[in-house]
C-alpha cells in the first residue's frame, strides 16, 4: 500500500502528530475503527510518503530512523514535456520495482534491516528540531559562552540554579525560548548528564567529568560574570 499524504502538521500540533506518525510507519498493526463497525487490527502494510512546502514539514528527534528526507529546489522543476515522459515510464515502474527488490535481496539479505540514508537535508531538519537546550549545550561544549574579556565558560560540574540562569540568559541573548524548569532536568537526562547530591545541593555532571564540589563553586562564580 502506497500512501502520500501532503501537510500532515502545522505548526501548532507538529510534535503532536509526529508522535501519532511514528506508529502508521514502523508498527505491524494499525488500528481501524470504521464508522458503525468494532475496531479491529490489520497488518500494516502501508508504505508513507510526506510531502509538504513548510520548513518545518515533520519533527524529527535526534536519534530518528524511520524518515529519508529530500529537498527538492523550486529551480528542480522542469518542462512540461518531462513529466510527459516521466508518466509513461510509471508505466514500467511496478514490474521494474519488483526485479529490484529481487535483485538487493539476493545480493543482500540485510537490506530491509540497514539503517535510513542519511541526507543533506535529514541533517537541516534534525537541527532545525533541537530544543534551545540542545542548541546551548552545543554552544556551550564548543567554548562558545564567551564573557568579559574573550573568557570561556568552561565545561564544569555545576549546580541546577548556577545552569538554569546561564541557560535562560543565553536564550533571552539569541532569541531562543527556554524549556521549562520541570522539564529542564528531563532534557539533561537526555543529553547524557549524570546528577549526584552532595549535602543540600544537586550537581549535574557533564559527561567525561567526576563530581567535584570545587568546580560547582568555580562554575557558579563565572555563571554570574556571564550573565553580567
Amino acid at each position: 500500500l502506497y500512501l502520500v499524504a501532503a501537510e500532515v502538521t502545522t505548526a501548532f500540533n507538529v510534535k503532536e502528530t509526529a508522535n501519532r506518525l511514528k506508529a502508521l510507519i514502523t508498527e505491524p498493526h494499525i488500528t481501524v475503527n470504521a464508522k458503525h463497525l468494532p475496531v479491529r487490527l490489520e497488518k500494516n502494510c502501508a508504505n508513507l510518503v510526506f510531502i509538504s512546502n513548510e520548513a518545518l514539514p515533520v519533527w524529527l528527534d535526534g536519534d530518528d530512523r524511520r524518515h529519508f528526507v529530500l529537498d527538492i529546489p523550486a529551480t528542480a522543476k522542469r518542462e512540461p514535456s518531462f513529466y510527459a515522459k516521466l508518466v509513461k515510464e510509471f508505466e514500467k515502474a511496478p514490474q521494474a520495482w519488483y526485479q529490484f527488490l529481487r535483485n538487493v535481496w539476493q545480493v543482500d539479505e540485510s537490506f530491509p534491516n540497514l539503517p535510513v540514508p542519511m541526507t543533506s537535508a535529514k541533517e537541516a531538519l534534525l537541527d532545525a528540531c533541537k530544543s534551545s537546550m540542545e542548541l546551548f549545550v552545543e554552544d556551550w561544549f564548543a567554548e562558545e559562552l564567551v564573557f568579559g574579556e574573550d573568557q570561556v565558560l568552561p565545561v564544569l560540574c555545576f549546580r541546577s540554579s548556577a545552569l538554569n540562569r546561564v541557560y535562560r540568559h543565553w536564550c533571552r541573548e539569541r532569541g531562543y525560548k527556554p524549556v521549562s524548569e520541570r522539564n529542564l532536568q528531563a532534557e539533561l537526562r537526555k543529553l547524557g548528564f549524570l546528577t549526584a547530591t552532595t549535602g543540600k545541593f544537586r550537581y549535574w555532571i557533564p559527561l567525561g567529568r567526576d563530581r567535584q564540589a570545587d568546580e560547582a563553586s568555580r562554575f557558579e562564580r563565572l555563571s554570574r560574570c556571564y550573565c553580567a
